[in-house]
């Protein structure tokens, strides 16, 4: 392997002129100051080498501009040949697998995993083949979802083909049914047709014989109806005559209503006026006592003001004496005088210091005590006036309370008023409401009566108030029984009578009953009482269909419904009863709609139209008929009972209501007696507030400060008084001091005088002045402090409020005499109105008997016209029904006629076409009795989409010359004269009818072409089959190529990472010096380890495993060196150039570190290090110093050492 012997520099960035640097060592270090232009070294460098064979290879690269020009042994080359010769001896220039540049170190040992497998797919090469791989892997998926696709594609040919056969043999079967299904749908239609003019004769016999009977039992109902209308007229004369005495009795009651509030008004002012003496009276007695103590203090304080003058007197007095007792004992001679004030300024010169310190100190001693006296006068002050405020405090609260007591007897008074008030008006108002309410409710219940009367009055039968009658038995006896279905439920609207009516059947009627016993019970009940017969719902017993949520979905036809949802009902356990009657049906709005959803979808349906067409799942159809609509009349029977009990009601509620309304006089005086107390209320609340807010708050505020204040006191006159204590201390010790001066000056002078020291003689005159001043001060002050509190005693008019009391009780006790007298006026007038109401009550009582003689016959007429009514009503129930049954059977016939027509089933025909056959909708027999918008109801909801009964009949009379040709009917339906066998024979046909269509709509209509589609799927199969060929040989082909550059990249990466691997642990214990250090690479992929990361573990000597980001500085550095090294191991460079990898470690580990690098040099490896830190250069074969000069610019120049020259 070569080695760098030489690097020329010619004006290369810091390097000016031709420099050649070297030789290089196996070990060489460049040293030099930051900014020399060390790093520049390994920007440029030109490198020769020596080979094995001692052959010497220039490298030259000269950079002109923004090119560059390559040469070897001075031969220009291009930049490919240069690379690749570099390469030759183990330099890769991509890769940079000869340097590593200052900063390199750190960045190699906070990688992740990810970039630890970039660095390895570089010093590999493996990254070269990385595009490659790319696009052939891309290639390769594309193919296999080709593929994929195609599979797919040819599996969904191969299902179509399957499908085409099926549909081929479907398709003929369909047919055969489809043939046979159409000749029994002719015989079914035949054999109806023939039957139904058969009965339709019948019932024309039978109508004409009804229609004589019923004219006679008319004319009987009506002279009845004359006579009741002549007894209505007199009852009507009665009423009217009891109608004038209650408006006489409402003028009473009216002023009876005006008079109450005002006796009441003037009860409860007495009693409020009695109250107020009450709470005066104690005010009085409270001021007055007040009064009394107000002046006997006064008078105290006057006493005490005469005796501190007394005692002044006598003090000025004993001084006078003591004056005259002392006489002049030490009053000095002229001389002496005269000595004493010479002496006196001897003393002031010599004693200049101490003078002006005592006066300083003196002056101050002055100042505190001035403070504290102004402080102890600011104490006392306080404490008066705190006195003075606690008295104003407790006189306000006085009045206060019993301003209180005042308003809180007023307002329990106001509280039991308002409340009187409130329930008053909330009644008076409640009737007001619910007057309108009843009258609405009556005009509208009167205007229903009105228009069901026609229909409802004369359907009554006997048989319905037997079954009613037989209800309540039963509900009285047994407790588990509910009613009768019909009583518990009810349509949304009217227009779904008929549909309800016509599915719920004979259960319309059955009595629904909790339990299987109960029903038992009543049904013996029943027989031992020779009842009727009946049908009874255990709800414990019935199996009631399964809800099937699934039809509340379908949407078309429009507004369809299901039964069940149309159907109110109460209470809801009655549900399962419900739905046992009626099931899963559904209700829609036309007979082509019930018919549409009940046959020719993929599921058959009960379906019932609001003409009450009932469309069975097993294909039968009934229509509606005249008893159906009879039957249907029962709802408007049992709303007509409904409205004639709500009528009774009302008429109770609303003559209640009324004479509530009639309190509104009575109210009205109650509200201003209210208004009266709320005002007297107000303003003693607005003086409470005064009084709380202003003048208590204000003097609890006051005490409360100026206590406050007087607390603040104490403190300072402590303070005052301890700076006044040690101050004397001082003062003390320096007349101490001074005294000395004086007593040596004045030492003779005291001799001749006869003192001790001069300060005896000046004490004893300036001590008794001081003495007397003070107790002078003394008297001053408690003279200034009782003058003070007699001036607030007599600003305090007890006197005042004394008589304010007195006058208000007086005035109080004229007003209860007044109100007193008011109060028996009205209660006299009240007892005369009473009276007068008491009379008038038993007039109208009596007239009220005579009406109600009058009401009692009219009562048993009717029962007669009802009798007579209910003849003609069963007769003419008779002749509807027969004409609804002939009517009927004209529809039934119609109804042949057009769905054959509409099911294009062709009949034969003597006379007439199917031309002739009219599809439009007929109204049924009840749709001509319900009217067509009726009230409460929206338009849209009431019209009925079929034709006038006009149109009708001409339809009928031009189908009634269609003669129909029977010879196709099988001779073995004719002749049947039993009604049963004859059901039995349609049901048998039609059922026939309905397994076919069912097993029709089974099927799924056969396409007519599926001999061509069944060869067009064939095409498309062939075709497919091509195509999925095709590109699985593609896919195979991508996968191949793919598979071998993913192994050709795999090699060459996995030998570079087991190379370093096997390296790694080594050169991490060489450099730590330590065999218990150690250092292994893993892989995140073993199977393609270019597409993850690489983890590179560590455990430092002597440590426990950590993670590399938490490994110290230099930790970290060996780790990242020990891979540098071992990356470099694999096709090493002749020359390993390091820019301070030192900067991060300290001295321990740059010695470890220098010393694995001088090993390595002696093993063949030349590494040229640049480095600042002597601890690792001083290892080195050879130094290379670079130095800065300066110039225009800075300039690099060169030292070199050879250090294998020096002896240690």
């Amino acid at each position: 392997m070569g080695y760098l012997k030489y690097i020329e520099l010619e004006n290369f960035k810091s390097y000016k002129g031709f420099i050649k640097i070297g030789p290089f060592k196996s070990f060489t270090a460049i040293i030099g100051p930051n900014g020399s232009g060390k790093s520049n070294m390994m920007d440029a460098i030109s490198s020769v080498y020596t080979d094995e064979i001692g052959r010497e290879v220039k490298f030259t690269r000269t950079v002109i501009g923004a090119s560059s020009e390559y040469k070897i042994d001075g031969k220009i080359i291009n930049s490919i040949d240069y690379q690749n010769e570099l390469e030759k001896i183990g330099i890769y220039l991509k890769a940079k697998n000869f340097l590593v540049y200052q900063g390199q170190v750190e960045s190699i040992a906070i990688k992740n995993a990810k970039e630890i497998t970039q660095v390895f797919e570089e010093i590999s090469r493996s990254i070269e083949l990385k595009e490659e791989y790319e696009k052939l892997k891309n290639e390769m998926e594309k193919a296999e979802q080709e593929t994929q696709a195609n599979f797919q594609k040819k599996r969904g040919v191969a299902a179509q083909k399957k499908e085409a056969r099926l549909e081929k043999e479907e398709a003929e079967k369909y047919q055969r049914l489809r043939t046979e299904m159409n000749e029994q749908e002719l015989q079914l239609r035949l054999f109806q047709l023939y039957y139904n003019e058969k009965s339709t004769e019948d019932v024309n016999d039978e109508l004409d014989k009804k229609r004589t009977e019923i004219k006679t039992l008319e004319v009987k109902r009506d002279k009845v109806d004359d006579e009741i209308k002549e007894k209505k007229k007199q009852h009507g004369q009665k009423n009217r005559e009891i109608s004038k005495l209650d408006e006489k009795v409402k003028e009473l009651e009216i002023n009876l209503a005006k008079k109450r509030p005002q006796f009441i008004k003037a009860k409860e002012s007495s009693s409020h006026i009695v109250k107020k003496i009450e709470s005066l009276k104690t005010c009085y007695e409270s001021a007055l006592k007040s009064h009394e103590t107000h002046l006997n203090e006064i008078k105290q304080i006057e006493e005490e003001i005469k005796n501190l003058e007394i005692e002044r007197r006598e003090f000025e007095k004993e001084i006078e004496q003591e004056y005259l007792s002392q006489g002049i004992s030490l009053e000095l001679r002229e001389s002496q005088m005269s000595e004493y004030q010479r002496l006196k300024e001897v003393v002031a010169k010599r004693n200049t210091q101490f003078q002006e310190e005592l006066d300083s100190l003196l002056r101050e001693q002055k100042l505190d005590q001035d403070s504290l006296d102004n402080e102890m006068r600011k104490r006392n002050d306080a404490n008066l006036k705190i006195k003075q405020k606690e008295y104003e405090l407790e006189e306000q609260k006085l009045k206060l309370s019993k301003l209180i007591e005042y308003i809180n007897n007023t307002e329990v008074q106001l509280n039991q008023q308002k409340q009187l008030e409130a329930q008053m008006n909330e009644d008076i108002e409640k009737a007001k409401v619910l007057c309108v309410d009843y009258e609405n409710e009556y005009a509208k219940i009167m205007n229903e009566i009105g228009d069901a009367k026609v229909q409802v009055d004369r359907s009554e039968s006997t048989r319905n108030q037997k079954k009613a009658e037989t209800i309540e038995q039963l509900k009285k006896k047994f407790p588990g029984v509910y009613g009768r279905l019909i009583d518990h439920c009810e349509p949304v609207h009217r227009k779904y009578q008929l549909a309800i009516t016509k599915v719920m059947g004979k259960s319309i009627d059955a009595i629904v009953v909790d339990t299987e016993k109960t029903a038992r019970e009543c049904i013996q009940f029943m027989k031992e009482q020779r009842l009727q017969s009946e049908t009874f719902y255990p709800l414990d017993f019935i199996d009631a269909p399964v809800l099937d949520e699934r039809l509340r979905e379908i949407r078309d036809p429009r507004n369809t419904k299901m039964l069940i949802d149309v159907i109110k009902f109460n209470p809801p356990q009655l549900k399962k009863a419900l739905l046992f009657a009626v099931g899963n049906c559904l209700v829609c709005e036309s007979d082509e709609d019930a018919r549409k959803l009940a046959f020719e979808g993929s599921e058959r349906h009960k379906v019932v139209s609001l003409d009450g067409t009932l469309f069975q799942k097993s294909g039968l159809i009934s229509g509606g008929s005249f008893e159906l609509r009879q039957k249907a009349k029962r709802w408007d029977e049992k709303h007509m009972e409904t409205l004639r009990r709500r009528k009774d009601e009302l008429t109770d509620q609303l003559k209640e209501q009324i004479k509530i309304k009639r309190k509104e006089p009575e109210l009205a005086d109650l509200r201003a007696n209210l208004k009266g107390l709320e005002y007297r209320i107000k303003y003693s609340k607005q003086n409470q507030d005064k009084a709380e807010r202003e003048q208590i708050l204000k003097l609890e505020n006051e005490l409360e400060q100026t206590k406050k204040e007087n607390v603040y006191h104490d403190p300072k006159i402590k303070e005052i008084n301890e700076r006044i204590q040690e101050r004397s201390t001082h003062i003390k010790k320096t007349k101490q001091d001074s005294n000395k001066i004086e007593d040596e000056v004045f030492k003779e002078f005291c001799r001749e005088i006869g003192v001790d020291n001069i300060r005896v003689y000046e004490e004893r005159e300036l001590a008794g002045q001081q003495e007397r001043v003070k107790e002078r001060m003394a008297f001053q002050e408690k003279e200034t402090r009782l003058k003070t509190q007699l001036e607030f005693e007599k600003s305090r008019d007890t006197l005042k409020s004394w008589r304010k009391w007195e006058k208000d009780l007086k005035e109080n006790e004229k007003e209860l005499d007044k109100l007193k007298k008011e109060e028996d006026t009205l209660q006299q007038s009240i007892s005369e109105i009473e009276q007068q109401i008491e009379s008038k009550k038993s007039q109208i009582e009596e007239l009220k008997s005579e009406a109600s003689e009058y009401e009692a016959e009219i009562n048993e007429m009717k029962k007669k016209s009802f009798m007579h009514n209910k003849e003609v009503n069963d007769f003419r129930k008779k002749i509807n029904s027969i004409e609804a049954k002939l009517l009927d059977k004209k529809l039934e016939r119609h109804a042949i006629l057009k769905n054959s027509k509409i099911d294009l089933i062709e009949l034969p025909m003597i006379n007439g076409t199917m031309d002739d056959i009219n599809d439009e909708e007929l109204n049924t027999a009840t749709q001509q009795q319900i009217a067509v918008n009726p009230e409460g109801t929206d338009k849209a909801a009431g019209t009925l989409n079929t034709v006038s009964t006009q149109d009708q009949s001409v339809i009928f009379e031009k189908e009634a010359r269609i003669k129909i040709d029977y010879k196709q009917l099988d001779t073995e339906y004719l002749n049947i004269d039993i009604q049963e066998d004859i059901d039995k024979t349609e049901a048998r046909i039609s059922n026939r009818v309905s397994e076919l269509r069912e097993i029709l709509q089974n099927f799924q209509i056969p396409n007519q072409r599926v001999d061509e589609k069944l060869d067009t799927v064939t095409e498309m199969w062939e075709s497919t089959t091509a195509e999925f060929d095709k590109a699985r040989i593609h896919a195979k082909k991508a996968r191949s190529s793919f598979m071998k550059i993913k192994q050709e990249r795999y090699d060459r990466f996995i030998k570079c990472f087991e190379h370093i691997n096997s390296r790694i642990d080594e050169i991490y214990k060489s450099l730590c010096m330590n065999q218990g250090a150690q250092a292994s690479l893993v892989l995140e992929n073993v199977e393609e380890p270019y597409n993850e990361g690489i983890i590179y573990n560590c455990v430092a000597p002597g440590k426990r495993f950590r993670q590399m980001d938490n490994l110290s500085g230099g930790e970290k550095t060996v780790a990242a060196l020990a891979l540098l090294f071992s990356i470099r191991s694999y096709n090493p460079s002749p020359f390993f150039v390091l820019d301070e990898v030192d900067a991060a470690l300290d001295n321990t580990n740059i010695g470890k570190v220098a010393n694995y690098i001088k090993e390595q040099s002696k093993k063949g490896l030349q590494c040229i290090v640049i480095s600042l830190k002597e601890e690792f250069f001083q290892h080195s074969d050879a130094l290379i110093g670079v130095y800065p000069i300066s110039d225009e610019c800075i300039v690099s120049k060169i030292l070199s050492l050879d250090l294998t020259q020096i002896s240690d």
